[in-house]
């Protein structure tokens, strides 16, 4: 008899588990990185209408769309360096952007703008371990977001890579710990466990961190390699495509200049990506498209 209730309450937890689990087939991940300003639809550049328009069709589907930037976004390009970064954060507002991490190009113009551009943005930007040295506090202020989707709690943590300190003029990050290794691997567990407790659903992390062999040890594949409960790691920053997955979590990257737009969705009991290039999806949202023309029509006068 106590076989069999023990046997009951197993196929019970199972059942309860299963009617409770979370349906993510309804869920779209969108993500860019390292856009750099390319914000134009022109040859091989999907262009920020496009992103808008992808979003837009989705949704019309009824999916439900995350949408996430993984750093490096206000730099490079005239049609954002003339404005240190605001046309490109004006682009994202409109396009409707849900979270966003720092890249190191995000401090180009000086952590004062940097700060700007974060108060800017209509979304949350990101980044768990870049820590100001008089307070002890985040620079970004906010670590994560947890961010609903219809029934979805999703939660969306960001890291930037260390390599900051040295890849930006020093004035700009002076005051200011980039967390590495060890740290860094800490902080991200931190996020997970904070998100984890919160009970979110789902666990993204938005790294502008990149997996360039001269950066072992600060880089996504790193962090995976050290850090549990991370459901899809959103990379930047070596301008490289990605597809893969580290321990089961899968780590995506779409390259550079939005000549991919990522798309990740939940199939076949697990996350996978279908990156979409230039050409494959060729609509633009109108509205999107005359604030980026515009900003255009304006530097080409200058």
């Amino acid at each position: 008899m106590r076989k069999i209730l023990v046997m009951l309450a197993l196929v019970f937890a199972c059942l309860w588990g299963t009617a409770f689990a979370a349906d993510f087939s309804q869920l779209v991940i969108l993500h860019t990185n390292d856009t750099h300003g390319y914000d134009q639809r022109a040859d091989g550049v999907n262009g920020m209408a496009t992103v808008a328009a992808l979003k837009e069709d989705y949704e019309a589907k009824g999916y439900k769309v995350l949408l996430v930037d993984a750093g490096d976004a206000i730099q490079d390009n005239n049609l954002v360096n003339f404005s240190k970064g605001k046309t490109a954060i004006d682009f994202m507002n409109a396009v409707g952007y849900d979270a966003m991490t720092l890249g190191n190009h995000e401090f180009d113009y000086g952590s004062d703008v940097t700060l700007a551009r974060i108060k800017q943005a209509k979304f949350p930007i990101v980044s768990a371990n870049i820590i100001v040295d008089a307070t002890g506090k985040p620079f970004t202020g906010k670590t994560h977001a947890i961010i609903r989707k219809g029934d979805l709690k999703i939660g969306v943590f960001g890291l930037t890579t260390p390599s900051t300190i040295t890849t930006s003029n020093p004035k700009s990050t002076r005051g200011l710990t980039f967390l590495s290794k060890e740290e860094m691997y800490k902080a991200a567990q931190k996020e997970v466990d904070v998100l984890k407790a919160a009970h979110c659903d789902l666990i993204v992390a938005i790294g502008h961190l990149g997996s360039e062999p001269d950066a072992v040890g600060d880089r996504s594949n790193d962090v995976l390699a050290n850090v549990k409960g991370i459901d899809v790691f959103i990379d930047g920053h070596d301008h490289t495509v990605k597809n893969l997955y580290i321990d089961g979590s899968l780590l995506t990257e779409t390259g550079s200049h939005l000549a991919n737009i990522g798309v990740v969705r939940y199939e076949d009991g697990k996350w996978q990506e279908d990156l979409h290039a230039y050409g494959q999806f060729n609509k633009e949202d109108a509205k999107v498209k005359a604030i980026v023309d515009k900003a255009q029509a304006a530097i080409d006068k200058r």
